[in-house]
């Protein structure tokens, strides 16, 4: 199932604002989340923290979707600009996997999508055309730690679904978080604008934590915005 970006996150710093005002009886504005500059933003570095050397991984940032080889070259990298049939093939190719072709069509912001899935890694396109950050031709979902294959599918930072969602934030300690009704967001990798500023223009890559755990990675999103 595809994801739908919220639209009423908190911020985090919000609610620990909140929290003070009301033992001290004070009253104050909410208060924002610092932005992340995007203005002279640089590609995310994929690190090596999380997983031994010699393993072949999937990266996902704010600009797609990156097979890292055991030797920690470049596989592929797929840009979110790539048509989806371009980007499930060269994904494929790299992986050695092929995708479980599936047709969704009860989505909230498009009437039908089609999506082509590696395991826990899944490419979402639609035939009437994409309403996503960077004039994207598809977008991604990871729900699950690895592809079908057993590859790994990480953050930058070299977290992955089902590890701890403390070291998510610890490895990405300057991302803008949020807290919304699916839980926790960090905006790990923002592309784009700020929290403060036209939902518009605010996206880029985001993990979701709930229950302590890492549980979704998407991207491109905007932050703020249904559709």
């Amino acid at each position: 199932m595809p994801r739908v970006p919220r639209l009423a996150a908190i911020p985090f710093v919000a609610l620990a604002t909140a929290a003070v005002l009301v033992l001290t009886g004070c009253a104050a504005s909410p208060a924002k989340p610092a932005p992340k500059p995007s203005a002279t933003r640089t590609a995310a570095t994929p690190s090596a923290s999380a997983t031994s050397a010699g393993e072949v991984r999937v990266v996902i940032d704010a600009d797609g979707v990156t097979v890292l080889d055991a030797s920690g070259g470049t596989a592929a990298s797929v840009p979110f600009t790539a048509d989806a049939a371009t980007a499930a093939s060269r994904l494929g190719t790299a992986l050695d996997e092929t995708p479980v072709s599936a047709t969704v069509s009860d989505d909230a912001c498009y009437p039908l999508l089609d999506e082509q899935s590696f395991g826990g890694l899944h490419i979402f396109s639609s035939p009437d055309g994409l309403t996503r950050p960077l004039n994207a031709q598809f977008y991604v979902t990871a729900d699950a730690e690895k592809t079908g294959g057993g590859i790994r599918i990480e953050l930058p930072s070299g977290q992955a679904v089902g590890d701890a969602g403390d070291d998510v934030i610890e490895a990405n300690l300057k991302a803008p978080r949020f807290e919304s009704a699916d839980g926790t967001e960090v905006h790990y990798d923002v592309a784009n604008g700020s929290a403060s500023g036209d939902p518009s223009t605010y996206y880029g890559a985001l993990a979701l934590i709930d229950a302590g755990k890492l549980t979704r990675i998407d991207s491109p999103v905007f932050y703020a915005r249904d559709c």
